[in-house]
């Protein structure tokens, strides 16, 4: 959406002109861009850690059963 604006600030302000009254653009890994009537600024993405099938974490290989119990 709005091609010819290049950097989040823009496109959250033209997005505004528009009507709403809180604009979020999502960046991917990199988190996103607010923008409302009391804040504007980029907001880190929060690390997401996941499991496999076996439940072993993406991130650190830790089976979860072992620590937690069957958590379904």
């Amino acid at each position: 959406m709005c091609p010819e604006i290049t950097d989040a600030e823009g496109k959250a302000d033209e997005f505004m002109r528009q009507g709403p009254k809180t604009v979020i653009i999502t960046l991917g890994h990199s988190g996103c861009y607010l923008k409302d009537s009391s804040f504007q600024g980029y907001l880190l993405a929060s690390p997401y850690y996941g499991y496999y099938r076996s439940r072993r974490c993406f991130h650190c290989g830790i089976h979860w059963p072992e620590l937690f119990g069957n958590l379904c």
